[in-house]
């Protein structure tokens, strides 16, 4: 790639928004909340569905003559309960099986992508020809079927200001990969969050170090205001 990024206000720097960590449940340890560093866990996990079956019911007595005894009582599974026999009278139904437990809910964690980057499209990336123009960036986190694209335009962010946020998916080390829109097959940066459940998630695109100054990804769980409150405008 021959052009150069830029951020979109020369000089700028990204705001010390101060992304804080969310310590939503038990976090395995507090650390910066970069990718390739690997996100804050929020140690939050979905829970496992209920699959206790209730237990069978008594059979009735099989004495002659005698009336068969109710069936016991169903557990708390889906399972009914036995039906007490037949012979000499015995036909008192076996008690029915109680309902199922439901299952632990599945976790959400949400997050919005800032772009604040433009590109300059000048081979040469003489620094007294200021051409920079704007540029699309696209967010994929996640991999395969639940990988989630975000894509932000220069001086946007996706979702828009205003709109909820987009779920991502859970777990440790979730992959992050950026690409330019021109060139979606070209990865410009890589890196891995923790995303668990009850995460607020703010990433936002800045400049590299080196020489090629190429785009990365910043992060952050923040715990001061929802994903959903935060706005272009906070993030740079």
């Amino acid at each position: 790639m021959n052009a150069f990024f830029k951020l979109m206000l020369k000089g700028s720097v990204v705001s010390a928004m101060a992304l804080t960590v969310a310590a939503v449940g038990c976090s395995d340890s507090d650390k910066d909340t970069t990718p390739g560093a690997g996100g804050d866990n929020g140690g939050g996990k979905a829970g496992s569905a209920t699959t206790d079956g209730g237990s069978s019911s008594q059979s009735g007595s099989t004495n002659g003559g005698d009336p068969g005894t109710d069936g016991g009582t169903g557990g708390t599974g889906e399972v009914a309960g036995g039906a007490g026999p037949t012979d000499n009278g015995g036909a008192d139904a076996g008690g029915a099986g109680g309902a199922g437990g439901a299952g632990g809910a599945q976790g959400v964690s949400v997050a919005r992508f800032c772009n604040n980057l433009t590109i300059d499209p000048d081979a040469t990336n003489d620094p007294d020809i200021d051409d920079a123009v704007d540029t699309t960036l696209i967010l994929e986190i996640g991999t395969g079927a639940n990988k989630v694209k975000l894509t932000a335009t220069t001086g946007e962010c996706a979702p828009v200001d205003g709109a909820a946020c987009t779920s991502i998916p859970l777990g440790p080390n979730v992959p992050v990969a950026l690409f330019e829109a021109d060139e979606p097959d070209t990865v410009l940066y890589e890196g891995e969050i923790d995303s668990a459940d009850g995460d607020n998630w703010v990433l936002y695109s800045d400049l590299s170090e080196n020489a090629e100054r190429l785009p990365i990804v910043e992060s952050g769980a923040v715990t001061d205001k929802s994903c959903d409150e935060y706005t272009y405008a906070d993030v740079y």
